[in-house]
């Protein structure tokens, strides 16, 4: 499904943070995850002629599984990149 778009549709998502819900007995607790300054995260794009002067754009942000302290509230994270310095 994703193939074409991971091959030569890769960017880069800036964020400074992102939600994850916490399921609680008594309804959904949201917790803003964030770093100390621009986080990036690691998405495809598509774009789709429509018509003659309508383009179609949308977006996906990759996840991954949750391996630090955001996996206690949930199992998948976004596939945050590093900074190559």
């Amino acid at each position: 499904m994703f193939r074409t778009a991971f091959d030569s549709r890769r960017c880069i998502v800036p964020m400074t943070g992102y939600y994850e819900w916490e399921d609680l007995p008594d309804g959904k607790q949201p917790h803003f995850i964030h770093g100390d300054g621009l986080l990036a995260a690691a998405g495809l794009y598509a774009a789709r002629k429509e018509s003659d002067d309508s383009w179609s754009h949308s977006m996906t942000i990759i996840t991954r599984e949750a391996p630090d302290a955001s996996g206690e509230i949930h199992a998948r994270m976004p596939a945050l990149l590093e900074r190559n310095v």
